[in-house]
């Protein structure tokens, strides 16, 4: 595995760690506002929020996921160092989604008619993971030898 320093270049910020802080700026915009816009009669279907935050942190999950692949030391596509790399990714994005998910439900509870609720907070976790797995278990078969 190549131990070389991690050179993080504005080019491999802009492709890959703006998208994931965009979206977690979008999640926070929508944290903040006391009543979230609702998707019309979607909003009535029970567990709907529930879906909404897996579906947020899903895509979060898989920006994350994608940043820290590529932009981690190391990242040739073969041998047992790629499915090391894929192992960390996946790792560091649950823990960068699950931190982001619980600071999330506090800053909730300081926004009007909103609450801090621990099953959003599994939710967001659940649907970082699924995300970032849904990239890992593509770009495994996509780089398959």
């Amino acid at each position: 595995m190549d131990r070389t320093p991690l050179k993080l270049t504005a080019r491999g910020f802009l492709l890959y760690w703006l998208p994931a802080m965009a979206w977690a700026g979008l999640i926070f915009f929508l944290s903040s506002e006391s009543e979230p816009p609702q998707p019309g009669t979607l909003s009535n279907i029970p567990g709907w929020s529930s879906m909404a935050h897996f579906g947020l942190y899903f895509v979060l999950g898989a920006f994350l996921f994608r940043a820290a692949r590529e932009q981690r030391p190391g990242n040739t596509r073969d041998g047992a160092g790629w499915s090391n790399a894929i192992g960390l990714a996946f790792a560091f994005s649950v823990m960068a989604g699950a931190l982001y998910g619980a600071s999330d439900e506090v800053h909730q509870y300081f926004v009007p008619q909103r609450q801090t609720d621990i099953l959003d907070w599994l939710v967001d976790i659940f649907g970082t993971a699924a995300g970032a797995i849904a990239l890992a278990s593509f770009e495994l078969r996509r780089n398959k030898p």
